[in-house]
């Protein structure tokens, strides 16, 4: 992870920066996960976009961010880049 400072100019380099910082974060969280035995998010017959939605909102509430980004990205994989 790549510090962001308060105080930096650089507005494109704190983007960069701050999506590189989450895309690793979400990268372990979702290895993790995987190890546990999750899968099947991008499945229809597994999971569907409902439930996912309902797992961001319970995870928005307990304030983890990682899990919230991860459950933003499967739905909007499922909803806008997944051949059907």
């Amino acid at each position: 992870m790549r510090r962001i400072y308060e105080g930096d100019d650089d507005d494109e380099r704190v983007d960069l920066t701050g999506v590189s910082n989450m895309a690793q974060a979400m990268r372990k969280k979702l290895k993790q996960k995987r190890l546990e035995g999750y899968s099947g998010w991008h499945d229809s017959d597994q999971c569907t976009v409902k439930r996912l939605k309902l797992m961001l909102h319970s995870h928005l509430k307990r304030g983890d961010m990682v899990d919230v980004a991860n459950f933003a990205m499967m739905i909007y994989n499922r909803e806008r880049c997944m051949e059907r």
